[in-house]
C-alpha cells in the first residue's frame, strides 16, 4: 500500500473524534439526531482545525445506511465513498482555483438534478469560499435564497470577514477555534502509540506547541521529525530539525529588554539571521508576543489563557515576564515594534530595522522620542522623590513627608480660621482681647504675607503628597497669590490663559487641602497679568527687596505673595524638545531641594 501521511490517516471520521471543537460537534450531532438539517452552513476558523473533515462527517451522518445518525458506521458504501471522496452526491470545490463566475455556474447547474439511489441529501462543500469573485458570490446567492430541499451547502473559510453578509446571513455559522496544546499533545501521543513510534513526552509537547493550534500542522511536523530521527521522536531531534522556537526567542528578547541587556538582544538577532528565519515574519510574531504580555499585565492568568489562546503554563510565564517588564515598557515596546514593521514595509533592511528597534527598547535614554522622554521624566521623578525623602528626614524644620497628608497644625493665626472644620485651638491673649463680644462667627482672621507664603508652599506640598500632580503643575505657574475674604486670587502670565481657566475649576477638587491649610474652602479666582521682560538676577533681587518694603508699608491691604517661575523666565524660543525637558527637570530638582537655580 502507498504510504499515507499521518494527517490523512488519522483524519476524524465521526463527531466524537473531532478534537478541540466540542461546541461544533455537539450541535451538529444533535441536529442530525433530531432531523433538523439546515440548508447551508458556514464553517470558519484557522487552518487545520477540522472544517473540511467536519463537513465530510456531516455528509456521512446524513447519508449513512444507519442514518440519519450522529454516529456514522464508517463501513457502509456511502461512508466509505464519502471518506475516499468518490461519493457521487458529495461535491468538494476549491474556490481558490474555481473563483470565476462561469465555474461557479457550472457546478451550480447540477443543483436541481435528482439524487442517486444511495443518497438522502446532496452536499456541496466549498473550501476557501472567500476566494470567490463578487459575480460568483452573486450566482451562489440566488441558489442559497431558494435552495432545493435535497441540497446542503457547507462553506468553509479562514477569513469569514470576506464573505458577503448576504451569504453569511443565510447560513448557520460555526466558528472553529485553535486547539489547545494539551489536547493536541494527548492526541499525538495516542497516534504514536498506534504507529509504534518511540517518543519522549517533552518532544510531543514541544510539537504540540509548535503546531500553533493546528492538528494538521502538528502531524505534518511529526512525520518530518520521525523520518529525521529514524522512527523515534526525541527532544533532540526537534531542536536539531526545527531549531529554537520563535516564542522562546521572543521570551528571551523580552527578558533581555527588561534587564537592558543589549548585547544579548543583538546575539539573538544574529541567531535569527543564521537560522534563516524571515525577519518580517519574526517581528510580527514578536509583536503578537508583546500583545500577549500586555494582556497578561492587565488580566489574571485565567483570563489571559482564554483571551491570548495559550495554555495555563504559558499564561503563567507570560504573567511573570509582564511583571518583570512593567506596563509602561511593554506599551513602549509595542509602539516601537509597530514603527519597525512600518519601516520594513517601506523597504528598509529588515535586520537593521529590528536591531535599531531593540537598541531603542534597551536604551531609551539614547533615543529621545516623546514616549522615551516620558520614560526619562518618570525615572527622574522617582529619583527626585527619593532625594526629597532623604532631605526632608534630615531637615529640622517643618514636618516629615509622611505626615503631609495628615493636615498638620500651623500657626495660631491660620488655626484660628478653622472654625467648624476642626477642633478650635486655644486663643492667645491678644486674640481674646480683640475678639468681638457676640455670638456670630466674626469671620476668618487676616493672613499676613509671611504666613501666606508659608501656607502656599505647604498647600503645594500637600497636593504633591495627595498625588494631585495636574493641579499642582497648573498652580506652579502662578506669579502671585492673595486671599480676599473667601477668595483665593491667583495671577498668571497672559500667555497662560489655559492655566488660568483650568485653575478656577479646581476649587471643589482641592477643598480638602484648602481646609487643612487655609482653614476654610476658598473660591479660586484667576487673573491674567502682563509679563515683564526677563531681568538679570541682581535686578530681580533688588526688585524683590523693593516689593518687600512696599508690602510691609501696606499692612492693611490683603496679603499677596509674588511667585517666581524659573522655568517661565528661562523658556527659550526654538529650543529642542530634549534640551527643554532636561533643563526643566534640572530646575525642578534644584527648586524642590532649595538649591541655587541654574544660571541662564
Amino acid at each position: 500500500m502507498p504510504y499515507a501521511s499521518l494527517y490523512q490517516k488519522y483524519r476524524p471520521q465521526t463527531f466524537s473524534e473531532i478534537i478541540g471543537q466540542p461546541h461544533v460537534a455537539r450541535t451538529l450531532a444533535n441536529s442530525v439526531e433530531r432531523g433538523h438539517i439546515f440548508h447551508a452552513y458556514l464553517f470558519s476558523g484557522p487552518r487545520g482545525t477540522g472544517k473540511t473533515s467536519t463537513a465530510r462527517i456531516l455528509a456521512k451522518a446524513v447519508n449513512c445506511d444507519k442514518g440519519p445518525t450522529s454516529d456514522p458506521c464508517g463501513i457502509c458504501q456511502q461512508c466509505k465513498e464519502i471518506a475516499a471522496g468518490t461519493f457521487p452526491d458529495v461535491f468538494e470545490i476549491d474556490a481558490a482555483t474555481h473563483s470565476k463566475v462561469e465555474e461557479t455556474r457550472d457546478f451550480l447547474s447540477n443543483v436541481p438534478t435528482g439524487l442517486s439511489a444511495l443518497s438522502r441529501k446532496k452536499f456541496y462543500i466549498i473550501d476557501e469560499v472567500h476566494m470567490l469573485s463578487s459575480h460568483a458570490f452573486n450566482a451562489l446567492l440566488k441558489t442559497l435564497e431558494e435552495p432545493p430541499d435535497h441540497v446542503v451547502f457547507v462553506l468553509a473559510t479562514t477569513e469569514p470577514h470576506k464573505v458577503p453578509p448576504t451569504i453569511a446571513g443565510r447560513c448557520q455559522h460555526f466558528e472553529f477555534r485553535l486547539i489547545p496544546p494539551s489536547e493536541l499533545a494527548a492526541h499525538y501521543k495516542k497516534i504514536c502509540e498506534k504507529e509504534g513510534i518511540e517518543f519522549e513526552p517533552e518532544a510531543v509537547e514541544r510539537v504540540a506547541t509548535l503546531a500553533r493550534g493546528s492538528a494538521r500542522d502538528g502531524l505534518s511536523l511529526m512525520d518530518q521529525l520521525v523520518a529525521a530521527s529514524g522512527g523515534r521522536l526525541t527532544l533532540e531531534s526537534v531542536t536539531s530539525v526545527i531549531g529554537d522556537d520563535e516564542i522562546d526567542i521572543s521570551a528571551e528578547l523580552a527578558q533581555a529588554i527588561a534587564t537592558g541587556d543589549l548585547e544579548r538582544c543583538l546575539e539573538l538577532s544574529t541567531k535569527i539571521s543564521e537560522s534563516g528565519k524571515d525577519f518580517r515574519a519574526f517581528t510580527r510574531r514578536f509583536a503578537s508576543y508583546l500583545r500577549n504580555l500586555m494582556i497578561a499585565s492587565y488580566l489574571p492568568a485565567s483570563k489571559t489563557r482564554s483571551i491570548a489562546g495559550v495554555d495555563a503554563e504559558t499564561a503563567t510565564r507570560l504573567s511573570d515576564t509582564a511583571k518583570l517588564l512593567g506596563r509602561p515598557t511593554i506599551l513602549r515596546c509595542i509602539d516601537i515594534v509597530g514603527e519597525v514593521l512600518a519601516s520594513m514595509a517601506a523597504g528598509s533592511p529588515p535586520q537593521l530595522e529590528l536591531e535599531l528597534g531593540l537598541v531603542r527598547m534597551c536604551r531609551p535614554e539614547e533615543s529621545p522620542t516623546p514616549g522615551e522622554l516620558a520614560k526619562q521624566i518618570q525615572d527622574l521623578a522617582a529619583k527626585l522623590a527619593r532625594i526629597e525623602q532623604r532631605a526632608t528626614l534630615q531637615s529640622q524644620r517643618g514636618v516629615s513627608s509622611e505626615r503631609l497628608s495628615e493636615a498638620p497644625a500651623f500657626s495660631s493665626r491660620a488655626s484660628h480660621t478653622e472654625g467648624d472644620h476642626g477642633s478650635k485651638p486655644e486663643k492667645s491673649d491678644r486674640d481674646r482681647e480683640s475678639a468681638p463680644a457676640k455670638k456670630e462667627d466674626p469671620g476668618p482672621a487676616p493672613i499676613d504675607e509671611s504666613d501666606l507664603e508659608r501656607l502656599w508652599n505647604r498647600f503645594l506640598d500637600m497636593l504633591k503628597a495627595a498625588k494631585k500632580m495636574k493641579a499642582r503643575a497648573i498652580l506652579l505657574e502662578a506669579t502671585a497669590v492673595r486671599i480676599r475674604e473667601s477668595r483665593l486670587e491667583i495671577d498668571f502670565p497672559q500667555r497662560l490663559e489655559f492655566h488660568a481657566k483650568n485653575a478656577e475649576s479646581l476649587a471643589s477638587a482641592l477643598e480638602e487641602q484648602m481646609v487643612s491649610v487655609f482653614g476654610r474652602p476658598l473660591k479660586i479666582v484667576s487673573r491674567l497679568v502682563p509679563e515683564s521682560p526677563p531681568a538679570s538676577r541682581q535686578d530681580r533681587i533688588a526688585g524683590e527687596k523693593e516689593n518687600e518694603d512696599s508690602r510691609l508699608a501696606q499692612e492693611s491691604a490683603p496679603a499677596s505673595v509674588s511667585l517666581s517661575s524659573e522655568s517661565s523666565e528661562n523658556e527659550g524660543e526654538g529650543m529642542p524638545d530634549e534640551r527643554k525637558a532636561h533643563e526643566l527637570a534640572e530646575r525642578l530638582i534644584m527648586n524642590e531641594l532649595g538649591g541655587t537655580p541654574i544660571p541662564e
